[in-house]
């Protein structure tokens, strides 16, 4: 499973993939094949081929880009989670320390027979943990 690390390196490298089959495209179509090849059949067929080569490589850099998009929303979607799983994590510090403290002073109230000790209330509740991130993404702590 990726990290969030490792979707964004994704990202780039798809981006750069689809920026040099566009350059790829561009370049053969600059060839200028019908003014190099004129007439018979081999003049008509290197330029129909050119340009479905061209076509094919741009629908080719679509799904590239697309791809790359992909990495970056699921990098989002990791970067998300590890956001609300160090809120998370404060939070539960915190509250190991407040029931900590309310059982120091439930144990003290409870055997106060002296009457000067106030009921502590109810034991802190503790956080909710962030829900859990999608099977494909990786979560990586320090």
């Amino acid at each position: 499973m990726p990290t969030k690390t490792e979707f964004e390196i994704a990202a780039d490298k798809f981006d750069s993939a689809a920026a040099q089959i566009g350059e790829l495209a561009a370049s053969a179509e600059s060839a200028g094949a019908l003014q190099i090849i004129r007439g018979g059949s081999l003049g008509r067929q290197v330029p129909e081929r050119i340009a479905s080569s061209a076509a094919t490589a741009r629908a080719c850099g679509g799904q590239v880009e697309q791809a790359a998009q992909t990495c970056r929303e699921r990098a989002a979607i990791i970067g998300d989670y590890e956001i609300r799983l160090d809120i998370y994590q404060t939070a539960y510090a915190y509250y190991s320390r407040a029931v900590w403290n309310w059982s120091a002073q439930h144990t003290a109230w409870s055997l106060d027979e002296t009457g000067l000790i106030s009921d502590p209330g109810p034991q802190p509740r503790p956080p909710n943990p962030p829900s859990t991130p999608p099977e494909w993404a990786e979560v990586v702590r320090p």
